[in-house]
Formats: C-alpha cells, structure tokens, sequence
C-alpha cells in the first residue's frame, strides 16, 4: 500500500481547520488588551464602535465587554500607543495587543559589551530581529541577514549541502587576508555560527562603522555581527516545536549539445583544418556504436549527475521559569541531500541558556552550546584548481560516453570523470564536533555600578576522511593508485574577561555611563594528517592507512598557540536626553605579530543631536524623530598565518641536498624571511548618518556615508633566490609578508521602512534598502601593480579588475584577401587587440575587461497580513558587476576532441554562417583569456516568497496551544539576469577579495519549496 507523506497531512489540517463561524447580527465581545511586547495587561483603553458613541474602556485587568454587530469595526486607542482597528465578523472573544508609539526608539539593542537604547545609539548599527528572521526559512543564520542591511553583501558561494555564505560589510577591506565579519555570540567574541540554529537567535546587531566596531579592537575591521539567542521569560513557561521540509532542484542546467551535435560538430572541426571525419553517419544517427567507446549512447550527464532532492528541519525548545531563574532548553537537527549525487549534510545541536538572581545584588548564569556534523561530499573547484569535479565534469563529459558499460560497472575513459563514478569515488567527508560555553557572575554593590565576570571556553574537534578510488583521473596523478587521507584537529580556546559600568544620571538632565574591562584569550590547535597511495585494498578505504604506501605522500602535522590580552573602555555622555557623546579606546595585543609590533591602540568617539526633542522641531509634528550623528574611529584586522615575524626551516627541499664523502645528505633551508615590524590592518572610518522616523514611527528613514580608508594591509612581496632564502616551490624567489598597501572605500547607505496600510485586519509593512560602494588601492608600497590569477590589482584603481585580451570580432574572408590575417590565423578565428601596437599578441596586450564589484547593491522585505493570513516577499539584487564565465569559456573551446561544447557552437562560424560571434571550429583553435567570456552578473532575484497562516487563538485554545503557525515558502525561484552561467550569485573566490569575479563551474545552487510548521504549548 502507498504511504501518503505526513506533509500532505498537515496542508489538508491547514485547510480543515480555517476557522468558519456562523453569521450573528449582533453578539457580546469580550477580550483582553495587552502590550504587545511586554504582554502586561492595559487598564484604560478607549473602545468604541467606528462611527458611533457605543464603547467602553478596559479595566484594571485590561479586560472589556461591549456589543458590536457582524460588520462594525472597533476601535482601540490609548495614550502612548499606536490605534488598531478590528473587524468586526463572527468573533464573540478578543485579545488585542497594542504597540507603544516610541517601542521601536526605547528598544534596547545590543552593542559591544553592553546594552543601549536604540534612540541613543551614535554609529551605524543595523537590527535584524526573531520575527523577520522567521520570514525565511534557512539553516544558517548567515543566510538570514541576505537583502536585510544596507551595506552587507550576502551571497552564496555554492551549492554544497552545509556550505555557508561570503559575507562582505561596507565593501573590501583587505587583500591578502580574511574580509569575514567578527561573530560575537552571546558575547562569545570570535564564535562559530554553527553553534546556533536560527530558530534559537532573539536578535542580531550588525555593527558597521568604526565607531562601533573599535570596542573590538584588532578583530573590528571587518565588521561585527553580534547574536542574542533566546532567553526565557518568568512565569512564562512554553514549550515550541518548529519543522520544515524542503524540496530542492537545481536552479539551472547548461545548455550543451547532444552526442549527434557533438560528433556533427567534431567532424566540421576536423574537416576545417583538412582532416578525415572522426565519425560516420550511421554514428551519427545513433544506428550504430562509437568505433571510440564501442557504444551507442546520447547522454545528459547534467541530468544523470544533478538530482531533485529534500532537506528537513527540526527544534524543540522549553523556555520559562520564575522572578528568580529563567530557563531556555532547544534541540534541533537538520539533514540535507545535495543536489548531486553522494553530496549531503547532516548536523545536530544543543543549547541551553540558564539565569539565576540571588538577590538584589548578585546573579549568575551560564550559556551551553554543543553541535556535530557531517559533509559528505568531493573536491570543490575554485579559481586556481585544474580539477572540475562531478559538476563540472557534468558539463564537459562527451555525450557519447555512456553512463555504465555492458557488465554494468561504470564507463571510464582517459580525458574526464565519469562524473556519476567521481561523485561516489571521491568520497569526501568532513565532520566536527564541538561544544562551547561561557559562566557569568554579576555583582552589582550599589544602585548603577556593576561587575561582570566572565569565563568562556570551546573544544572542536574536526576530522577529514577521503578515499579516492583507483581508475578516477585525480588518482592518475599518483600513478593510477588508489589514494586515501586521514586529517584531525584540535582546536581550544579559553575566554576570561571583566568588566565594570557605572551608570548614572545627575541633576536629571545628565546621563553618564562608563564602562571599563580587561580580557584575554588563549587558543591552542593541533593537526596531524596522513596520507597514503598504493592501497592493498580498496575496502579499508581510509579505515586502516597502514595498507597505503606512504613514498608518494609524507605525513604532516602541526600545532600553534595564540595569546590575546586587551584592555578597554566606553564613555558615554548623553545631556537633557538631546546630546549625545561616546568615546571608546581599545588596547589589543596580540602573539601573532613582533616585539615591536605586539600591541596595538584602536580609538572612537561619535556624537548624536536628538533633533526632534527641541523646541523648534515641535511645531513639525509629522516628525517624530531626527538624529543627526557623526562618528569616526580605527580598528583592526588580524587575520594572518600565525609566526610571521619569525624565520621558518623547511625540510626535504630539492635545492636543499647536499653530498657530504660519498652520503647525499637531506638539508634545511630558511623558507620566510622574518619580519619584525608586521602589525595589524588597520582602518580608519569617517561615517554621517541621519535617522528620521515620520507618523507616529509608521515611516523610518536611516543614511549613512562613509569614507573607509584600510592602512598598512598585509601583502607579499618577492626576494630572488640569491638571498639564500627559498620554498622549494617559488623559482623566482620567496615571498615576504609586510605592511605594504593602502585602500579607500567610500560609499552610501539608506534603508527606508515603515507600515504602508494599517487599517482593520490589514496591515502591509515594507523595508527597502540601498547602498553603492566604491574601491580604490591608494598605495601597493613599491609596486604599482601585481597579477593574481585572473585579476590586477593597481594603485588608482579598484580591486576586483579582471583582465584579459580585448576582442574584436572575427577575422573575415575580406582580411585574409587584404593580408590582415596574422601568421597561423584563418577567417573566423577570435580578432585579439593589439592595444600595444607592437604588432604581436602578447601578455603586454592585456587590459582591464571588467570589474566584479557592484555598482550598488539592493534588498526589498515586505509582508501583506489580513486576519490569520502573512504574505512576505524577500528580494535582492546586485547591479554593475561583472564576472568571468569560466564555464562558457570551457564550452566554447572548438576543437571538441577533449570535452563537449555548448549548443551555441551551433552557430559557429563558417563560410555559409558570416554573420555570427562565435568563432569556427578548429582543432587547434585555442581560447584566451579575453573580454568575450565577461559577462555582466547583474541580477534581480526574488529570493523568497512565503504565505503562512496564524490560527487564531479563540481556536488553539481549545486544544491547548498558545500558537500554531503553518506555512508554505518558494526560496530563489525566480532569478532576472543575462548571466549565461548557473547562478550570477556565485563566484569561486571564497572569502579572498582577489579572487572574486570568477566562475569556475561551482557546484550549482538550488531552488525549493518548503513546507513547515511552528507550535508553542
């Protein structure tokens, strides 16, 4: 018998159960009126029927009756809040919540080390709270914050099941070293993001300028992303369940040609340049097999590789507790499918958030954190890998490859990858287990002064198992061998802090909190690796390394140690609740840099104007808040390999080996130069902002401009060989790290928001924000250029230039005939520019082709809500950049004797076909790096629409619950852009700036449609 899946189950319960009552000319309603975020009950509400005098007012209980008919509307108003309207249908039973008119400005956010008013805060700090988050279905909390800041560039590097996101705040801050933001996670500074599910976080602060992010001293230079997760509430005692399932595609599949195409298309490469034809024409028509493989095959290795596949989600939470002790116990688990075969990711975790008050002046608590998982996957491809892996193989495999051969085993051949056989022969897996918390002590010895002790702590443990199976081409590489590794690490970190703030008001109009703390942090780590070729037996797979040969790989291990001491501070001064000043010093040392260079000093101050609280604003009374601010401070960025001040000995180096009598003997050499005087990045921001609030807050208006200039960054320049120092790898010198660079970046900010329509039972709420951003490198230290990979990077200009050759069309029939045509060029071949005018093609011929940082960038959140009904839209979108096809150019190579092309060599040039840009088919046609293969990645993408239904509480009740929630979310299903690759999103640079801009058939990204639920008992 079929199994009906549960998920149908739940969507014939959300349609049984929508509430239908009977129609009733006239009723008693009865309700309650509380606030909506402290949920304490409201005495005094005015309620009345629209329109006519019959009302009442809420007791000391917050508690009204009165009578309405089917079709009236009441209203509820009171003093400090904002009005509701409420249709009136078969409803005999209310429970109103109302929001206070100034709750959006009193909200108290996190900042670092400390809590401020959101009305008093003086740098640019962006709020993503619980409820939006829910808006989006994701199962990394980096995710969440896509589209939701102006000035935070979230996007997906690749599809991988359990991959996380590139994360980029207020542009690119750094060359050589990591641009990640700062995790601070319940005050964890330097915290995974995979200790906490999304369905645990109360709130995230995105801190963005340096005035902000200098608490945080040599860390801060990339941003700070800061996470509450959730606490529990006295005498609020609940129990809550969330779970979704996703069903997932790959958004997008390359358009190739068939094994007819292919082997039509071979044929006319060869004849072009005077050859037999390869295949016949009953090969062609498929009557009869390949004479090359001794099949018949017509293969879609994209539809043989690529899968639909699911993912499923749950958390179990139990929140409450009293006055005194408040609890927060969650529990989630997810696992993923990859959208390839023998690709997925499972994960599990734990939290537990636990507060005690023991009296008025003492409380502690502590905050657990504990998670696994597990990646199951193969080899990425990134800018510089010559491997494509199954995704790219999917692409390139020739089609008249069949999948298996006559005894079933899988077709191999000597050029690619079966792609389906490298999917489960490279069998990568990577796990961690991990668990972190931190104790906290508060004292507070008198009214406003208080003491916080804190100890932190995390042990990871991370393991990587590969096994790639003999027969599959990585492992012809090693002479055709098996090829097994085994890799672990241990990673610990120790956090121990204290911290004073004095919190004081004089004379009623003077506002003073200080606030002054110490901290240090201690990280241990170790690995080993083992890895090995030549296996006796496959089956022991990584499970026994001594059945490997060692020769070909040597085993490696490593440990390291880091030590952080740092002291710090905050002034803030706020006058007669309209002036605001706030200073921050931070002094960071750090074992990473020299003696000279071990400590470092970071500074901020900003001001703020509450506008709106003086006497003249008062005659605008549209206006309900004005706060111009000014902010400018200096903080780091540390991100380096660890030891670079001092020398490193490298052993079994080639050039290394001596003779000694007749014994050759295996030297050491000096591998790094030390360099003393390495220190931190540093960047120094200049920020104004204006904040503005209209109607009674309906309507938000926040700006921001900044001037970001990043001094002293970390690159690598090249010694020649005769200093006597070498790598064994580098034949033109070695390479040493120093303070060399300099780098600007200048843009702007604005996020408007508010609530269009609140009328009734309707209510539509938007959020949009923009921002443009603008890179130049000031100073290379004594370069003024230098290449890596596909991009320049150029004093005067900004990073992410790509360059190349600049192309001119096709050389014609009219240029062979006028003598134009170079030596070894023919009509139809790519025309490269000889912008040098040297009369040959050459790498001097190279200029920028584009650019991979946006002109601006865009994001868009709106929510439609009618009765139980919500209906949000996410959207996002990057405008100006350009990215490197690396895909197209692998399809475009015409000779076809190694790989497929894409079905656009359909229309390749030929003495029939003049009128096209795709040039003829040659077995010796070569492609070069050139302007044809950029592609303008700018892109619209509706990254996530949801309709989700609230049932209302008059139902739930009746079956005990507090809430039930169900929804329904399509997640990047629509994508608007002329980007011919699988996803204008994705690059293959990872986190490295000088990477970006360059698509090298990533593993594609996916679209779904989930199904969920919330339920609270």
């Amino acid at each position: 018998m079929r199994k009906i899946n549960p998920v149908f189950n739940w969507f014939w319960v959300f349609i049984l159960l929508v509430p239908l009552k009977v129609f009733s000319q006239e009723a008693q309603i009865s309700g309650t009126v509380s606030d909506a975020n402290e949920g304490i009950s409201l005495p005094g509400v005015n309620i009345f029927v629209k329109g006519t005098t019959v009302g009442t007012t809420s007791d000391f209980d917050g508690k009204f009756t009165l009578k309405a008919s089917r079709g009236d509307t009441l209203v509820f108003s009171y003093v400090g809040y904002e009005s509701k309207e409420v249709l009136v249908t078969n409803q005999t039973s209310l429970n109103i919540t109302l929001t206070q008119v100034t709750e959006k400005l009193d909200e108290v956010i996190v900042v670092g080390y400390g809590m401020v008013k959101k009305s008093d805060v003086t740098g640019s700090i962006s709020s993503v709270t619980a409820e939006e988050m829910e808006e989006r279905p994701v199962t990394r909390i980096d995710m969440s914050l896509q589209g939701r800041s102006a000035g935070v560039q979230v996007s997906s590097t690749s599809g991988m099941p359990g991959s996380g996101a590139s994360i980029r705040i207020r542009g690119q801050g750094s060359l050589g070293t990591s641009n990640a933001p700062l995790w601070v996670i319940d005050g964890y500074v330097g915290a995974d993001i995979n200790t906490v599910a999304p369905e645990d976080i109360e709130s995230m602060e995105i801190l963005k300028d340096a005035s902000s992010t200098a608490i945080y001293g040599a860390r801060g230079g990339n941003g700070v992303i800061i996470v509450t997760t959730k606490k529990g509430k006295a005498d609020q005692n609940e129990v809550s369940f969330s779970y979704y399932t996703e069903f997932r595609d790959v958004v997008k599949k390359m358009d190739v040609l068939d094994a007819p195409q292919y082997m039509t298309l071979r044929n006319k490469a060869l004849t072009n340049d005077n050859f037999n034809p390869q295949f016949t024409d009953k090969e062609i028509a498929l009557e009869e097999p390949v004479a090359s493989t001794g099949y018949i095959a017509n293969t879609n290795w994209q539809n043989e590789v690529f899968r639909k596949s699911q993912a499923h989600y749950y958390n179990l939470a139990f929140s409450g507790g009293s006055e005194k002790t408040r609890y927060s116990l969650s529990a989630n688990y997810k696992t993923e499918e990859g959208s390839i075969y023998y690709s997925s990711y499972q994960r599990g975790g734990i939290r537990l958030n636990l507060d005690h008050k023991i009296n008025d002046k003492f409380s502690l608590g502590i905050n657990i954190k504990a998670y696994g998982y597990e990646q199951r996957g193969f080899e990425v491809p990134t800018t510089s890998s010559w491997a494509f892996g199954p995704a790219g193989n999917a692409v390139v495999s020739l089609p008249i490859y069949p999948v298996y051969d006559s005894v079933g085993n899988y077709y191999t051949n000597n050029i690619w990858d079966n792609p389906l056989y490298a999917a489960e022969g490279d069998d990568d897996r990577r796990s961690a287990a991990a668990g972190q918390g931190n104790f906290y002590f508060n004292y507070e010895p008198i009214p406003g002064l208080t003491f916080n002790a804190n100890i932190a702590g995390e042990y990871r443990v991370s393991m990587r198992k590969r096994f790639v199976t003999a027969g599959l081409n990585e492992a012809t590489l090693t002479q055709n061998l098996a090829k097994g590794q085994i890799a672990q690490g241990n990673y610990a970190k120790w956090i121990m802090s204290l911290i004073g703030t004095w919190d004081k008001t004089f004379a009623e109009k003077h506002h003073v909190t200080f606030m002054l703390g110490i901290e240090e942090q201690v990280i241990n780590s170790n690995s080993h690796q083992i890895n090995g070729t030549d296996i006796n037996k496959e089956s022991l797979m990584w499970y026994d390394m001594s059945a490997f040969n060692p020769d070909y790989h040597k085993p490696y291990s490593d440990w390291w140690k880091a030590v952080y001491q740092s002291q710090f501070g905050r002034l803030s001064y706020i006058y007669n609740d309209k002036y605001i000043l706030q200073a921050t010093l931070r002094r960071d040392g750090s074992s990473k840099f020299g003696p000279s260079k071990k400590f470092g000093v970071f500074p901020s101050v900003s001001l703020a104007w509450k506008m709106d609280r003086e006497n003249f604003m008062q005659k605008f009374g549209f206006i309900s808040s004005l706060k111009p601010r000014f902010s400018w401070g200096q903080s780091g960025n540390d991100r380096i390999a660890l030891y670079q001040w001092l020398p490193e000995i490298s052993y079994n180096v080639a050039f290394s080996i001596a003779v000694i009598g007749d014994k050759v003997e295996q030297g050491a050499v000096i591998s790094r130069i030390p360099n003393e005087n390495i220190g931190w990045e540093i960047s120094t921001t200049t920020d104004f902002g204006l904040d503005m609030a209209f109607f009674a807050n309906r309507l938000t208006l926040n700006f921001d401009y900044y001037d970001r200039v990043t001094s002293d960054l970390l690159w690598r320049r090249l010694l020649p060989l005769y200093t006597g120092y070498g790598d064994g790898w580098n034949t033109n010198g070695v390479m040493v790290t120093s303070n060399m660079a300099e780098m600007s970046n200048k843009g702007i900010e604005l996020a408007v928001g508010g609530t269009l329509i609140n009328s009734g039972d309707f209510k539509w709420t938007m959020d949009v924000n923009y921002s443009t951003n603008r890179n130049k490198v000031i100073s290379l230290g004594d370069q003024n250029e230098f290449y890596v990979g596909y991009t320049k990077v150029e004093v005067g200009q900004p990073i992410g230039n790509l360059v190349g050759y600049k192309t001119d069309g096709l050389y014609s029939l009219q240029d062979s005939i006028s003598g134009e045509i170079p030596t070894g060029m023919r009509p139809g071949d790519q025309k490269y520019v000889d912008t040098d005018t040297s009369g040959v093609i050459n790498d001097l011929d190279r200029v920028i082709i584009g650019n991979a940082l946006p002109d601006f960038i865009l994001g868009l959140n709106t929510t439609l809500s009618y009765k139980g009904f919500d209906l949000s839209v996410m959207m996002n979108a990057v405008v100006g950049v350009d990215m490197y096809n690396g895909t197209y150019e692998s399809l475009a190579k015409g000779d076809l004797g190694r790989q497929n092309g894409g079905s656009f060599l359909l229309d390749s040039w030929s003495h029939e076909n003049q009128e096209t840009d795709v040039p003829r088919l040659s077995t010796n046609y070569q492609t070069k790096t050139s302007d044809r293969f950029v592609e303008d990645a700018s892109f619209l993408k509706i990254s996530n629409i949801m309709l989700s239904y609230n049932f209302s509480s008059s139902l739930i009740n009746k079956i005990k619950l507090k809430s039930l929630r169900l929804y329904v979310s399509a997640q990047n299903m629509f994508t608007f852009s002329g980007y011919s690759g699988y996803d204008p999103e994705q690059h293959s640079g990872g986190d490295s700036n000088l990477n970006i801009g360059f698509d090298n058939k990533n593993y594609p990204s996916f679209k779904s449609l989930t199904l969920g639920l919330n339920v609270r008992f």
